[in-house]
């Protein structure tokens, strides 16, 4: 069961990815139905034991990023994030988040360094579908 929680996060990472990076949106909306999902499933497998509510704390720490910049980070990512630690937990999620974090900051750098655009955004979604993938091989 637990195989066909991460094939769901892979697809549905690929597709936010997919959405992120052509129209630089994530699905808030999808984002929560998964979010509920897995709390649903949590909740079952897990009854009164709230361990797992640990996950979201990654979630709320982009969500909070999001909220003070003014959303140069985006809800959306945070949203995802959410889904992530609902459904891998916290130890897994915030390596996620840190890995992600570890690899754009040289691209960003990079771009920064060669192209001299400052206002060049970049979508963060596709970050977090490689460092999901890492963490499936690792």
């Amino acid at each position: 069961m637990r195989w066909f929680l991460k094939l769901i996060l892979l697809a549905y990472l690929t597709m936010a990815s997919a959405s992120d990076i052509r129209r630089r949106t994530v699905s808030v909306r999808a984002a929560l139905v998964l979010s509920a999902a897995a709390a649903a499933g949590n909740v079952i497998a897990h009854g009164a034991d709230l361990s797992w509510l640990l996950g979201i704390l990654p979630g709320i720490f982009l969500l909070g990023t999001a909220w003070l910049t003014r959303e140069s980070v985006g809800y959306g990512d945070g949203c995802v994030l959410l889904a992530v630690g609902l459904i891998l937990g916290a130890p897994a999620c915030t390596g996620i988040l840190l890995t992600a974090l570890l690899t754009v900051c040289p691209v960003s750098l990079a771009i920064l360094i060669w192209k001299k655009d400052r206002r060049k955004t970049l979508p963060f979604v596709p970050f977090l579908l490689g460092a999901y993938i890492v963490w499936l091989l690792i």
